[in-house]
């Protein structure tokens, strides 16, 4: 899988399971990402005044040595399991984080 692919994947798959637990679970009180009243002391807002949370990877990365027509470095998600074939690849942690406004109820 390519980081680019799982780094989407990830988000998106956050933001659905927001919309679908307000949706699934808001008669029983459950509200995911409510909107806040005012301003919280610490926080980060995003220009039209929602909340930002921070979403933290720490991945492993693969970086191989291969001959691309297109030029392009391709960095994919390390998989764990053994291979018998030989390759010259680099395996890095990467760290890093993303402010998102996630999806609020109304």
């Amino acid at each position: 899988m390519e980081l680019k692919d799982f780094i989407k994947g990830t988000v998106r798959d956050i933001c659905e399971a927001v919309n679908e637990l307000n949706e699934e679970l808001n008669d029983k009180g459950l509200y995911v990402n409510p909107p806040i009243d005012g301003y919280k002391e610490g926080a980060v807002y995003d220009c039209g005044g929602r909340l930002l949370h921070e979403i933290d990877f720490n991945v492993s990365v693969v970086s191989s040595e291969k001959s691309e027509t297109d030029g392009k470095l391709k960095v994919y998600i390390a998989n764990a399991g053994l291979s018998s074939h030989q390759s010259n690849e680099n395996t890095n942690s990467l760290k890093f984080k993303l402010l998102v406004a996630l999806p609020s109820i109304s």
